[in-house]
């Protein structure tokens, strides 16, 4: 009994934590502010159900800019697969890779957003504790090619399995106005 218990508990224990990427409830809440500090206000992104993308379950992830007046949101729809977090480019009607969680070091992977193009870069990875699971995290730097200037500068940042961008959920942003800047994760929260 001792040996099948011990098998059990080396072969049921997953190499890493299940975790599960945007649950519907999940928000995240990201500070935005000026370019030049007249102001600043927060983005909160809402996972609000989900819905099918090319017959693949995807979520809706709905997010309020208060700056630009009441009731104006933007919905994005994204899916995890593997150890990959996706989004639906509506222009192309594609659904592309965000955030490749199984990337290593000096790995990159390329992002095209419209016309721009964001290139990530694998800087090391390492493993972070958040509400009792352990995490992969990937720190990064970022290069982009402007087309149509969708894209905004992060230099680096991180990616946390669970958690996305430390920076903004994605490597584009829709401001109210030109000198509107993400600035970085504030609250994460789950129903998980």
């Amino acid at each position: 009994m001792q040996v099948v218990l011990f098998l059990f508990v080396l072969l049921g224990v997953p190499a890493k934590a299940q975790t599960t990427w945007a649950p519907v409830g999940a928000m995240w809440i990201y500070s935005v502010g000026s370019y030049w500090g007249e102001y600043s206000y927060e983005d909160r992104l809402t996972v609000v159900g989900e819905t099918l993308i090319q017959g693949l379950p995807c979520r809706q992830i709905d997010f309020e800019i208060p700056l630009c007046g009441s009731g104006f949101v933007n919905s994005i729809h994204m899916r995890s697969s593997g150890d990959g977090v996706y989004w639906y480019d509506e222009v192309s009607d594609t659904l592309r890779l965000l955030i490749p969680f199984d990337a290593q070091q000096g790995s990159s992977w390329r992002v095209p957003v419209y016309s721009d193009t964001a290139l990530f870069t694998v800087d090391s990875v390492d493993v972070v504790d958040f509400d009792g699971q352990q995490l992969r995290r990937l720190h990064v730097s970022q290069e982009f090619t402007v087309g149509m200037g969708f894209l905004f500068t992060q230099d680096t940042g991180s990616f946390t399995e669970r958690l996305g961008n430390s920076y903004f959920m994605l490597p584009w942003f829709w401001p109210c106005s030109d000198s509107d800047m993400p600035g970085g994760l504030i609250c994460y929260s789950d129903p998980e």
